[in-house]
Formats: C-alpha cells, structure tokens, sequence
C-alpha cells in the first residue's frame, strides 16, 4: 500500500493486507515506528525507536492529520500479539516472498498477492527495509505486515489505486505524497528532544 502522507522527517503508510482492523496509521521515520489507531480517536497501538518527547510530536501530527489519514487508510480485527513478530530476512523470487521470522519460522506467500511486488524489477524487489511490524519496498512505495503474511491476507490495494499506480509507472514517473514542512511547534520541539540527546551522549 502506498505512502500517504509525508511530514518533514515523517512517512505516513499503510501495510498491504491489513484489512479487516480498525483505520489506523503506521508513522516511521528512520528505523523507528509507531502505530496509532485512529477511531473513535487517535490512540498509540505500539512504539519502538521513538522518545518520549518525539514521540508525543508524532501523535499530535496524526491527530492533526487525522482526517486524512483516515479516508486514505485500510480498515483488520485480529488482534494476537502471536501475529508481530520481526523479520530477520527476506527474500524475493518470480514466485513468492518468503521471510524468516525471529521466533525461528519462515512464512511465505505468492508473489501474485502483492501486485506492487509482482510489476517490481529484480533490483526494485531486492531493495527493502525491514522494519518491527514489516517489509517497506522504497522503489515500490509498497509495504507488507509480518500480520498479513502470517494470516495469508492477500494485498488491500484497490484495482483504482493499483491501476493509478502502474500508468504512472509506465510513464517513469512515481505517484506525487502530499508533502508538507513541520509545523513551527514541532520543529522546536524536535530541535529540543535533539539538544537533550545530545546532552546525554
């Protein structure tokens, strides 16, 4: 599923195959990740990588953008703590995905279900981020859940959205992300989370 919404440091995504929860938002920057539930209200599911002062920026930029996020966002009720688990490795073939998990299982799926992956190059496909909850593919603007996979949910992606996404492709070109600048109040609040880091090194 595509980036939605980028702000200053901070990508706003969604994972493919998370359907079926209630709407809710990934938020990453770097390597660190968190994930807000957005009804009845903006709620913090999990963190990991964020401070404390950072992290209370990244909540206050999704209640803001709340809204949006929410009409662009999918909608998955199984909720098993079983189901996060991070990936190690991964790997990508003309056939499947396949992807070793800490606790020691490997979980695969066909290629087929994640079309994004299907349509990438060799080296598109070579080139990801593993992250706490799951796989982010840059060239592919493309996410998958560990969850997904273990449950064997196939892509969320609409046919409008896929259909979009390769015409765009065929011209060289990469669908625009609304992008916008940190507002005045989180760029000093970031500045001071900064300063206070580097304080404590």
């Amino acid at each position: 599923m595509p980036t939605v919404l980028r702000i200053g440091p901070y990508f706003f995504r969604f994972y493919s195959a998370d359907m079926n929860e209630p709407e809710h938002v990934h938020v990453r920057r770097d390597k660190a990740e968190a994930k807000f539930w957005l009804e009845p209200m903006v709620r913090l599911e999990w963190q990991r990588g964020f401070s404390r002062r950072e992290l209370s920026i990244v909540r206050r930029l999704t209640e803001t953008h709340r809204t949006f996020c929410w009409r662009s966002g999918v909608s998955i009720s199984v909720e098993d703590d079983r189901l996060v688990v991070p990936a190690t490795a991964a790997r990508v073939t003309n056939d499947a995905i396949i992807v070793d998990l800490e606790d020691g299982r490997q979980v695969s799926a066909p290629l087929a279900w994640y079309p994004r992956l299907l349509h990438g190059t060799p080296k598109e496909r070579a080139n990801f981020q593993i992250g706490h909850y799951g796989i982010h593919w840059p060239d592919l603007d493309e996410d998958i859940s560990i969850k997904g996979l273990l449950l064997g949910s196939k892509s969320g992606e609409s046919q409008k959205s896929l259909g979009r996404w390769l015409a765009v492709r065929q011209q060289g070109k990469t669908i625009p992300v609304k992008t916008g600048p940190l507002p005045a109040w989180a760029r000093t609040d970031r500045k001071r989370n900064l300063k206070n880091r580097s304080k404590l090194k």
